[in-house]
C-alpha cells in the first residue's frame, strides 16, 4: 500500500540526478523525503538524549523524546509549505493533494496544532501537547508568535492532507517504538527547564539530521520505505555524525 505521505517533501533539490549514481531515482516526491527527514532528526535526538540529558526531571522516555522531535517539521505536510517547490508541487498534484490559495505557510506554526491533536488523540494532555508542540516547533531558534500559531490552527485540510499528518505521525511513533506517554512537571521552573532543553534536543537534531551526514539523496536510491529500519539505519549515521561534530558524553 503506497502512503500518501511519501509524496511530500521536506528538502528540494536542484536536479533529480543527484538522486544516485547511474540516473537510479526515487519513485519518492523529487525531493528528499519529509517521512524519511522526519526520522533522520527522530534519530539523531535518540543518540543526542545520552549526550545531552534533561538537566532536570525529563518531560519522557528517550524514544518519545526521538518522536516528539521527528516531529517537528509535521508542518511541513500542508499545502502552504508544499507549493513553495514547483516540482514539488506537481508531484503532490499528481498524487491527489490540492492547494488552495491562503494556506498559511509558516511550517513551525503549522507543525505546532498539528502535534498537539495527534499527542491529545494518545491521552497527552491537551495543555501538555500544546506546550511539548510548541518546543519542538520553535526549531529554528525563536518561539512562535500567537497570531502565527492561531492562523495555523483555524487551517482546515482536506481528507487527503489529513490522512498523510495521521501516517507521518504513526510512521515515526512506531518507529521509535515508544511506550507511555510523556509528561511535564507540575512545577513551574522544573517545566521551564523541560520545555527549553526539549527546544534545544529539537533545534541541534535537525541542524544534524539536515546535514549531509543524513540527507543525502542517494539514501533514497531504490525506494527504501520510511519505517523502523531507515530509523536504525539513520541512528547509525548520527553517531558517526556526532562524533565528527564533537558532541560525545566525554566532550560535554
Amino acid at each position: 500500500m503506497t502512503l500518501a505521505c511519501t509524496a511530500l517533501w521536506a528538502k528540494s533539490l536542484p536536479s533529480p540526478d543527484e538522486y544516485a549514481p547511474g540516473g537510479e531515482e526515487s519513485r519518492f516526491t523529487p525531493g528528499y523525503s519529509l517521512a524519511h527527514h522526519l526520522l533522520d532528526v527522530a534519530a539523531v535526538a535518540h543518540e543526542l538524549v545520552s549526550i545531552i540529558p534533561c538537566p532536570v526531571e525529563s518531560p519522557c522516555s528517550i524514544e518519545w523524546a526521538a518522536i516528539l522531535v521527528g516531529c517537528h517539521d509535521l508542518g511541513k505536510a500542508t499545502p502552504g509549505f508544499q507549493e513553495k517547490w514547483e516540482p514539488g508541487r506537481e508531484h503532490g498534484f499528481t498524487a491527489g493533494f490540492d492547494y488552495p490559495p491562503g494556506a498559511p505557510d509558516r511550517h513551525d506554526a503549522s507543525t505546532v496544532p498539528l502535534l498537539t491533536d495527534r499527542l491529545a488523540r494518545l491521552g497527552v494532555a491537551r495543555r501538555t501537547a500544546s506546550a511539548l508542540a510548541q518546543a519542538v516547533g520553535a526549531h529554528h531558534g525563536n518561539l512562535i508568535p500567537p497570531t502565527e500559531l492561531q492562523a495555523a490552527g483555524r487551517w482546515r485540510f482536506t481528507p487527503t492532507w489529513c490522512k498523510a499528518h495521521d501516517e507521518l505521525f504513526h510512521i515515526v511513533r512506531t518507529s521509535a517504538a515508544a511506550t507511555g506517554l510523556p509528561s511535564l512537571s507540575a512545577d513551574a521552573p522544573t517545566r521551564t527547564a523541560q520545555l527549553a532543553w526539549l527546544m534545544g534536543l529539537t533545534t541541534v537534531a535537525d541542524w544534524i539530521g539536515s546535514s549531509d551526514a543524513l540527507c543525502r539523496p542517494v539514501r533514497l536510491a531504490g525506494a527504501p520505505p520510511p519505517d523502523a529500519t531507515w530509523f536504525k539505519q539513520s541512528r547509525m549515521l548520527a553517531r558517526t555524525a556526532l562524533v565528527e561534530v564533537g558532541l560525545t558524553e566525554q566532550s560535554i
